[in-house]
């Protein structure tokens, strides 16, 4: 049985508590529509979605750590490194497709943040876990 855009909704906001920013992936024949656990508009942006045409695919999750290192003069500096993590929706776990689909738009995804603030903060892309997003 297909989710209600609710039932999503109700796993984004859940994925939520487990990292800094979430986004539901809803694929569409040439483009991905991002709907994003932080957006007011949430469960009207994915119905909407879903009613042009767009199935959700899976979850793609960031998280930004921060490490405080001394520097020269005894002070604290953040270095803020970035992790991507993805997983499909548990309809389409066992399905190579979906799988694929995810890792190539989180390559593209890290490649944008790469080409914004630089490789060495930008850390790993973690795929799969049916547990949670990580």
């Amino acid at each position: 049985m297909k989710r209600t855009a609710a039932d999503l909704i109700a796993e984004l906001n859940a994925e939520a508590q487990n990292f800094q920013l979430v986004a539901l992936c809803v694929g569409f024949a040439n483009s991905t529509t991002f709907v994003f656990s932080n957006d007011p508009q949430r469960l009207g942006k994915l119905h909407d979605a879903m009613l042009a045409g767009g199935e959700p695919i899976g979850l793609v999750a960031l998280n930004q750590t921060e490490d405080k290192s001394p520097t020269q003069k005894g002070t604290f500096t953040q270095v803020n490194e970035f992790r991507l993590f993805t997983r499909p929706l548990e309809e389409y776990a066992g399905d190579d497709w979906a799988v694929s689909y995810l890792e190539d738009l989180s390559g593209r995804i890290r490649q944008a943040f790469i080409d914004h603030i630089g490789p060495e903060r930008v850390l790993e892309v973690k795929h799969g876990d049916k547990r949670k997003a990580s």
